[in-house]
């Protein structure tokens, strides 16, 4: 970061593009061109003045700590800053908590590998985002669509990622009818929602709660933790025999899921999350340029740190810890270390696959909603000429001033 903030602070205080933008306004009269100077000295003192301007003028674009109060208030009375900026937390509680559980998800509704789902949720997710951000960019750079299209396109996409949210609660692999024992109560009836894994079957196995190894009974799509859970006194090549809890002793159990074809439909989900992904990033530059110029220059480096903290605050702490706890009610079964509660091995598939992508979709459907606020607020404000917003919003004042 030090190394870095060298090169920030070599930035100059305003861009070429903007000096050359004032010399521009500043020779134009309320009836065209106005008079140039007659000697070079005035040409010279109109030019500093320019690109020159006095240090007055610029401590006067500087914010003070006095008025931190005053331009707070502002900002929230801003609406199109307000509603983007709460558009901005829910969009991210959404993003960050789906994409942060990604790999446990994918080992879990999928049946990867950890190694594998952390893999591939980092690719999909760093190289789809980089892609749409980076596109979206130069398009807008080349095409400079006006402030009310990118907010139209930030909505379709809200609701475009709400939709498949929906319909990934239906995109999962089937693993089989689980073999679970029996729902663990405690004293006074109470209970968790995990499960005793020993039944009648299996008690004399002595079987441990270790990470889950499990097993197919074939002709019934049945599903047990472990070969042990089984009842299965021998394991062999992968395939158990001579088992207690299946219907006859012939009856074999073999290694994995009963699940067949979950690959493709892995894959589907792979493609789709990838589209998605690459659509999301796209919206993201019309949002911070909206952020940009929806307030005074003055008001900017504290608007900016608004939104920063806002979404520090309401979305990157509190984002994890609820999609944690959706995977915490979907548990099984608990494994144990050193006699207290320790990692989860088995969990619920389904109640996981509705929880987790519902709480997506609905935090992603506030956030589309205040998208909706945002566009229709937005109306006249211009992404590409900071100059014409603050005469707009002089013109803005005057009028309810004089009202």
């Amino acid at each position: 970061m030090a190394v870095t903030s060298l090169f920030i602070a070599m930035f100059p205080r305003e861009l070429p593009e903007a000096v050359e933008r004032r010399r521009e306004n500043r020779t134009k009269g309320s009836h065209g061109i106005m008079s140039l100077p007659d000697t070079p000295a005035d040409i010279g003192k109109v030019d500093s003045q320019i690109l020159f301007p006095s240090q007055n003028n610029l401590d006067s674009t500087l914010p003070k700590l006095s008025e931190i109060g005053t331009t707070l208030k502002s900002l929230i009375r801003n609406k199109v800053n307000l509603y983007n900026n709460l558009s901005s937390v829910f969009y991210m509680f959404s993003s960050i908590g789906f994409w942060t559980y990604m790999p446990k998800y994918m080992e879990t509704i999928f049946m990867q590998t950890a190694a594998t789902a952390s893999a591939i949720s980092g690719t999909v997710s760093i190289s789809f985002q980089a892609a749409g951000l980076l596109l979206s960019g130069a398009l807008i750079s080349k095409y400079q669509p006006s402030a009310r299209k990118l907010a139209a396109w930030n909505v379709c996409l809200g609701f475009i990622y709400v939709l498949v949210k929906i319909a990934f609660t239906q995109l999962g692999c089937n693993p089989g009818n689980l073999a679970h024992g029996s729902l663990m109560v405690h004293e006074g009836g109470s209970g968790d929602g995990s499960w005793n894994l020993t039944t009648t079957c299996n008690a004399a196995c002595n079987c441990r709660v270790n990470k889950i190894l499990p097993v197919c009974y074939k002709e019934e799509q049945t599903l047990y933790y472990s070969a042990c859970h089984a009842g299965c006194s021998s394991f062999v090549n992968n395939t158990g025999t001579n088992c207690s809890c299946l219907p006859t002793a012939e009856s074999t159990v073999t290694l994995g899921t009963c699940s067949e074809g979950c690959y493709k439909i892995f894959l589907m989900f792979l493609a789709i999350n990838s589209v998605i992904r690459f659509l999301d990033s796209s919206g993201r530059i019309g949002n911070m340029l909206v952020s940009y110029r929806c307030v005074d220059p003055k008001e900017k480096s504290l608007a900016i740190g608004l939104g920063i903290f806002l979404i520090s605050i309401f979305a990157m702490l509190p984002a994890p810890i609820v999609f944690g706890f959706i995977f915490d009610k979907s548990c099984l079964v608990w494994g144990t270390k050193c006699g207290a509660k320790g990692n989860c091995w088995l969990y619920d598939g389904e109640t996981l696959r509705y929880a987790f992508n519902l709480t997506a979709a609905g935090f992603t459907f506030i956030g589309a909603m205040f998208d909706v606020l945002v566009w229709y607020h937005v109306n006249d404000l211009d992404l590409y000429d900071e100059d014409k917003n603050v005469e707009n919003r002089r013109q803005n004042n005057r009028r309810q001033t004089s009202q």
